[in-house]
């Protein structure tokens, strides 16, 4: 198109369109070449939809058109190029070569691949000349190819080993000789994740066609075995296994044919069928493993084939065969622990550091342990407690007496007698109650000796029994009465002391009381005939002579109704007497009456 304003342009200008305003308004200039301050809308351009034109020397040096392109007169004629610049801001062209094996390096030029970190091209091959490591979206690659993100494989996959750390996405996988994976085996992501056969079980193993080497094999019925080619339970294992986390299990049953269920490599056996010793855990083999614990939280069982239940308790190492059961107090070392440290013995307590119960082990075939309340070293078959308050409980040893058995308060038997223990001046003493052969019970008290020391104190059967009770009568005091007693072998007897009896009261009863003395038909003695008796016989009628009392003792109830005859008896003998005195009074007054005649 002609433009009248080319004429117009001055050697002072070098682009003559900035002078444009000037020539089209008439009035003060609107572009400075000293610099302009745009408003108000003010731009460069044109309005009618046509170019803008830059013109040089007469010469068309830059166009933009209606649809923005820009077109500059030193970059045309040179086909498809780069733009470039150089040092001074020059606008340049830097032509494609048209080779595939080329690539644009840093500084400008196009290189041969193979001068980029050891690639090379060759055809459509692209490959690398060096051993390095390859990563894509890794800077610091670990495999010959890593690849940070997802790879997606249209193909096929050849590898001789493939190890899959979070998915694999791919039509066909084929391994030299390791996996292949055709469309019997589908791979599904999403919400599902699942891998299938159409047909057939899933089966992994390490030699294909060979049962014995069926790794995994998940099978159509539901069925999962490990080491075996047709699971029969939803997972049936062929061999060992191991669990590193937690095991939620309903029931153990051991295999058809056993009877046991061995854990820790059968230092721990659960028998549960009947094979006619029943049910039983043990550890074994006995002396080759440490005991069993059973319990939540802290405890040892550190001895050989021992026990420990409960929590904060333990077996001693130098304890075997022993059994703990209960609680150590809460919070405190393993030193404070209730702990079991005597071979062959039980200990059972709660929240304590010692037993409340223990159970001491036998001498062998046919002989009893012992047992202690309050004591992990009783003396006798069962003790309660320790020391000066302690109770015995026993069986007599051989020569001790006659005596079958015995509780020992302090006291403990032995073929001389009881023995107690040392305690302080005023603690030193015991008692006994024993069983003797001749089915009496005997009541013994031991001395206080007094003394502090180590002395014991020897109290035989015959001289320090305070009470012995028999089938029928009860005898208080060593020995019985005197062998001539007609009272001694009485069966009627039911109380014997061997000495004095105090006490503020006596009530016998059934007592032949004789108030029939005052009946008007008891014929009473004539006081010469009791002077009589009595000058002759020197006591009174109805009384035992003293040489026999003396001898046999008397009868408390025969001796009062006796003495209570002769008081009723001597009642009537001062009323006769009363009665004669009366009479002569009367007499006495009729003779004063009559003047003595």
């Amino acid at each position: 198109m002609h433009n009248p304003l080319r004429k117009m342009k001055s050697p002072g200008f070098t682009l003559c369109l900035l002078c444009l305003p000037f020539f089209l308004s008439a009035q003060a200039p609107k572009w400075s070449t000293a610099g302009n301050a745009t408003g108000n809308g003010d731009f460069i351009g044109t309005t009618n939809n046509n170019p803008l034109v830059f013109f040089v020397n007469d010469s068309e040096a830059m166009r933009i058109k209606q649809d923005g392109d820009l077109k500059v007169r030193n970059l045309g004629g040179n086909g498809r190029t780069l733009v470039t610049s150089n040092n001074n801001g020059v606008l340049g062209s830097l032509a494609l070569p048209g080779n595939d094996s080329l690539y644009l390096d840093g500084n400008g030029n196009f290189s041969s691949i193979s001068a980029a970190s050891g690639w090379a091209y060759n055809g459509n091959n692209l490959y690398t000349v060096n051993t390095g490591y390859v990563g894509i979206g890794v800077s610091t690659p670990q495999f010959p190819l890593e690849v940070n993100g997802s790879a997606k494989f249209n193909g096929t996959l050849y590898a001789n080993g493939l190890i899959l750390a979070n998915k694999l996405q791919a039509d066909t996988i084929k391994g030299a000789s390791s996996i292949s994976v055709n469309n019997n085996l589908n791979l599904t992501g999403g919400t599902l994740n699942e891998m299938y056969a159409l047909t057939g079980d899933v089966r992994v193993q390490s030699k294909p066609g060979y049962n014995g080497n069926t790794i995994l094999n998940a099978g159509t019925n539901g069925n999962v075995g490990i080491g075996i080619f047709a699971p029969q339970y939803k997972l049936d294992v062929n061999g060992d296994q191991r669990v590193s986390g937690q095991m939620y299990i309903h029931r153990i049953v051991p295999l058809a044919g056993d009877s046991e269920i061995h854990f820790g490599d059968s230092s721990v056996i659960v028998g549960v069928n009947n094979t006619g010793t029943g049910n039983y855990i043990t550890a074994s083999p006995a002396g080759s493993v440490k005991g069993l614990l059973i319990g939540y939280g802290s405890g040892r069982a550190r001895a050989v084939s021992s026990l420990a239940i409960g929590r904060n308790v333990a077996t001693d190492p130098s304890a075997a065969y022993s059994i703990a059961i209960g609680s150590g107090p809460n919070n405190v070392s393993v030193s404070s622990w209730m702990t079991n440290n005597v071979p062959n013995s039980l200990m059972i307590g709660f929240n304590s550091t010692i037993p409340t119960l223990f159970v001491g082990p036998g001498s062998g075939t046919g002989t009893l342990g012992t047992v202690g309340i309050g004591s992990t070293a009783p003396s006798s078959l069962l003790q309660v407690n320790s020391g000066i308050q302690r109770i015995n409980i026993d069986a007599a040893p051989a020569a001790a007496g006659g005596i079958l058995g015995y509780v020992g308060f302090n006291a403990e038997l032995n073929s001389n007698g009881f023995m107690h223990t040392t305690g302080g001046a005023n603690t030193n003493t015991g008692a006994a109650i024993s069983l003797s052969s001749d089915g009496s019970l005997w009541f013994n008290v031991l001395p206080n000796t007094g003394s502090a020391d180590n002395q014991q104190d020897y109290v035989h059967m015959t001289g320090g029994t305070a009470m012995r009770i028999y089938s029928n009568y009860v005898l208080i005091g060593n020995g019985g009465l005197a062998a001539s007693s007609q009272y001694n072998n009485d069966p009627l007897n039911k109380l014997m002391v061997q000495g004095r009896i105090l006490c503020k009261d006596v009530v016998v009863s059934n007592i032949d009381w004789q108030d029939e003395v005052f009946d008007s038909a008891y014929t009473l003695m004539p006081l010469d005939s009791v002077g009589m008796y009595v000058k002759i016989n020197r006591h009174l009628p109805g009384f035992r002579p003293e040489k026999e009392i003396e001898s046999d003792g008397m009868s408390v109830s025969a001796t009062a109704a006796a003495q209570q005859k002769q008081i009723e008896e001597m009642m009537l003998y001062i009323l006769q007497i009363n009665d004669r005195l009366k009479a002569l009074e009367a007499e006495n007054e009729q003779l004063k009456k009559n003047g003595g005649k």
